[in-house]
């Protein structure tokens, strides 16, 4: 079984300044998409190795020149894994949906952060009238999907302080529009300036947020994902969630395996699970590209598994000093909300 999810970003640039966004450093602007040659062999080898693939995470995809020629590739070379990616949805067009659509993948989240025009803008940096057209290029997509199981569609909902109280009119267009499941999702606030301006409190008021957006979604039978479920609830949501997946069995297992690392000495729940890939080929043993594994363009055929391994072993007789600074490793990737 394949226990690893591998993450990389087809082009790291972006067309929108979201005020929230921790990727929002200059280098970024100037980031050069992967290329689609080199790309080919990391997918070939991550589609060996890996039971999930995430085309995007910092950088919006759809820059990337080559995109539908991606999407196509995505077909032919990603046949095993479970394939995702995340898009703000402006610039999609009618070739990219088609491409998407066909391309086999499981999962396209488009991230919206709120329905209300004036919002939308002060969040995202975009015009409001580039809302209206994300909503189109999302309907484009579900009517090119068709009938076929795959790609599912989530909205994905950043929420905030401020754009909250708008989460039950996203979720009732998103159920209207034939949206596969809604999704709202905490920030990672590391300072308490954040979490003064952004997070959002655990009391009442948001809990009767969450019950209004939940009983819209329960109404048309879709899936629905929030923050502060626990225990029995949280073990709910994730299995239902895993009907979203082409391999929700490796998915149960990769949560089960995240869940059991939080009770370990080290703290962190990402090391060694959730690689990431940067577009010369380097595969790191997390998202924070410290302790580099292989780079599978110039070694193809390398043992994954092995070298994680290996590279696991040497980090946890100095993890400490590795992983310093780390908000995963320490612990401290979210603010504890105010009651």
């Amino acid at each position: 079984m394949k226990l690893f999810d591998a993450r990389l970003d087809i082009d790291l640039r972006c067309n929108f300044k979201c005020e929230y966004c921790y990727s929002r450093v200059p280098d970024n602007v100037h980031s050069k998409p992967f290329p689609i040659e080199r790309l080919e062999t990391v997918l070939r080898v991550l589609d060996k190795n890996c039971w999930s693939i995430f085309l995007s995470c910092a950088g919006e995809p759809t820059l990337h020149p080559q995109f539908a020629d991606i999407m196509r590739m995505v077909k032919k070379t990603a046949t095993h894994a479970d394939v995702s990616m995340i898009t703000n949805g402006s610039i999609l067009t009618d070739e990219m949906c088609q491409a998407i659509a066909d391309s086999g993948i499981s999962r396209v989240h488009v991230s919206i952060p709120t329905k209300n025009p004036q919002l939308y803008e002060k969040i995202t940096g975009a015009r409001s009238a580039v809302m209206e057209k994300v909503l189109k290029n999302i309907e484009t997509l579900i009517e090119k999907r068709g009938k076929r199981r795959f790609p599912k569609i989530t909205i994905n909902m950043v929420a905030t302080r401020e754009s909250l109280p708008f989460a039950p009119e996203l979720a009732q267009w998103a159920m209207c529009a034939g949206i596969d499941s809604f999704k709202i999702l905490n920030l990672i606030l590391h300072t308490r300036e954040e979490e003064e301006k952004f997070g959002i409190p655990n009391n009442s008021e948001t809990r009767h947020i969450m019950k209004q957006v939940s009983d819209i979604v329960a109404g048309r039978k879709k899936l629905f994902e929030y923050p502060y479920l626990k225990n029995f609830s949280q073990a709910v949501s994730i299995l239902k969630t895993s009907s979203l997946y082409k391999n929700p069995v490796n998915y149960l297992v990769y949560f089960a395996l995240k869940f059991l690392s939080s009770f370990s000495s080290s703290k962190c729940r990402m090391i060694g699970n959730s690689l990431r890939v940067n577009s010369a080929g380097d595969v790191f043993l997390c998202a924070v590209e410290n302790v580099k594994v292989a780079n599978v363009v110039s070694e193809p055929d390398v043992n994954l598994k092995a070298e994680i391994r290996k590279k696991k072993i040497a980090v946890s007789k100095d993890q400490k000093n590795i992983c310093k600074g780390c908000a995963f490793y320490e612990g401290k990737e979210r603010c504890s909300p105010q009651e």
